[in-house]
């Protein structure tokens, strides 16, 4: 075997070091230069954020160039269009009557994406809310049906209404065409779903009234003041929403096996609250170094590796979406697989695996998450994530699939996924503070989605590990001649999917997660 010598810092000064790549792309991996990375894409924001379709993130596809302009790996773009959404100023909400109240944007309320303009003062109007919450998510489906709003006046008022049961878009779409002037949506109220909402409104929805999220917290106080009589509240939203283009940056390996392709991927893109640094400038920054490894040290993959930083996650996947719906046939059977990073830094972090197979995770009444509907080779890919963790004593945490993020692109289509998380905007329970040290009962990134989402906010350990953890499977699959064993190539099953499945993709279907930027949520 022919040793390289290499420095592992990728634009460091550091001494060389000596790297094979059949030992392991992963041992070429360092803090110094993932965190480098980071660095040079916070630099590159505008405005504090490196959202879709803005200068910054523009500045994210230049530095990548840059970075991997003079390497061996072939790169291309793809121009996607999207609805972009942004908010002019801060919306403001605050009690009137009977105890006057501001609230603060960002912890006790949100805008909805995609939500109208406007500044209403209204009374508040409860339409069929379960309080206290069942014991189970969605056990309230308040204001999803045409009856729930029978002897309810809401012209003129802003409907208060529970999450759970149906979109925010099906709920917000029902309280306007029954004249509500406003709606705001409060979190449901078991374990887990107690925050502020921040959710999204179909795309398509074209609701023109001011659309908040807020906490249950909030909720409850709204729900208590009203069983004593009138409430009524102030509140303003200003947001731009308008069509723009932004780019799908792709790298690949010249050589390898072009029918068995390895795909990895991460968004690039940030919200447009803050920088995304952790989300998702640490997977993003996993997925350059891997890619200038794997060119620098002249890897020779058995099979092709294609690198994608995906161009508005944030706006509801469009940039892997249109990848995948815009295949050919050959390109379309050539994926054997695709490897998502997402937020792996987070400071009170996790090390979780996705569950490829749903056979840890599946709940039967959720026909998204059916193991039958799960591509061949999932269990293997997930497999390959946890073996690698369990070579170093670690357990980790097995992450149940959302469709909100961008390995669904490509589940959908019938090609196995696989992916790392740190964590994102859910809290840590004492078991996995147990697991894996840090803050029991505190979230797993306290500034997710947030302006303090910096090169501050991650946690260099879990950046590190994480990223080996992505080059040690990658290589893992991109040395085998054939992949999946027994399982042999992935059959694509188009013919199975149900008309319920095509439905929970459409825009304005709810997700079940809390994320403004989700293309829609419970």
């Amino acid at each position: 075997m022919t040793l390289l010598l290499f420095c592992s810092c990728s634009s460091s000064d550091s001494d060389p070091v000596v790297i094979n790549p059949e030992d392991g792309i992963e041992h070429a991996m360092t803090a110094e230069a993932l965190t480098g990375h980071l660095q040079e894409l916070e630099k590159g924001a505008v405005s504090g954020n490196r959202a879709a379709g803005t200068q910054g993130y523009d500045n994210s596809v230049r530095y990548i160039r840059s970075l991997l302009a003079d390497s061996s790996l072939l790169l291309w773009e793809q121009e996607v269009n999207f609805r972009f959404f942004e908010e002019n100023r801060e919306p403001v909400l605050h009690q009137l009557f009977p105890r006057p109240a501001d609230y603060a944007a960002g912890m006790d309320f949100s805008t909805m994406t995609y939500s109208g303009s406007g500044d209403v003062t209204g009374e508040l109007a409860f339409v069929t809310p379960m309080i206290p919450p069942g014991a189970d998510p969605n056990s309230s489906d308040d204001a999803c049906e045409s009856a729930d709003f029978d002897g309810i006046d809401l012209n003129g008022k802003i409907a208060v209404i529970q999450r759970g049961g149906c979109s925010y878009e099906e709920k917000a779409q029902n309280a306007r065409s029954r004249g509500a002037a406003a709606v705001l949506i409060f979190n449901e109220g078991q374990t887990g779903r107690t925050e502020t909402v921040r959710g999204t409104l179909g795309e398509e929805a074209g609701i023109s009234i001011p659309v908040l999220g807020i906490s249950y917290a909030l909720g409850r106080e709204f729900y208590d003041l009203a069983q004593d009589g009138n409430v009524s509240v102030g509140l303003i939203t200003d947001s731009m929403d308008e069509n723009r283009n932004a780019l799908n940056l792709f790298a690949e390996t010249s050589g390898g096996n072009s029918s068995q392709v390895i795909m990895a991927g991460a968004h690039l893109d940030s919200v447009s609250a803050g920088p995304g640094i952790n989300d998702n400038g640490s997977g993003a920054a996993a997925l350059m170094e891997l890619a200038y490894q794997v060119a620098a040290l002249d890897y020779q993959p058995q099979n092709k590796i294609r690198f994608a930083w995906w161009a508005a996650k944030e706006a509801g996947n469009a940039g892997s979406l249109y990848y995948t719906q815009n295949l050919s046939d050959a390109d379309y059977y050539s994926i054997a697989m695709y490897l998502d990073a997402d937020s792996i830094a987070s400071p009170n972090y996790v090390f979780a695996v996705l569950d490829s197979d749903l056979s840890d995770t599946a709940a039967p009444e959720d026909i998204f998450l059916d193991p039958d509907f799960m591509p061949a080779g999932s269990g293997e890919i997930e497999a390959a994530f946890t073996d690698y963790f369990a070579s170093f004593g670690i357990r980790p945490k097995i992450s149940g699939l959302h469709a909100e993020t961008d390995y669904n692109a490509f589940v959908n289509i019938g090609i196995p996924v696989g992916g790392l998380s740190a964590g994102e905007d859910g809290i840590k329970s004492e078991e996995e503070a147990g697991i894996f040290g840090g803050n029991a009962g505190e979230p797993y990134d306290p500034c997710y989605h947030q302006f303090c989402d910096d090169t501050a906010n991650i946690n260099e350990d879990a950046l590190l590990r994480n990223a080996k953890a992505l080059t040690h499977v990658v290589q893992h699959f991109a040395d085998q001649e054939t992949l999946f064993g027994d399982t042999g190539t992935p059959v694509r099953r188009f013919a199975d999917r149900t008309p319920q499945l095509a439905a929970k993709n459409a825009p304005g279907y709810d997700r079940s997660h809390s994320d403004r930027h989700v293309r829609s949520a419970r």
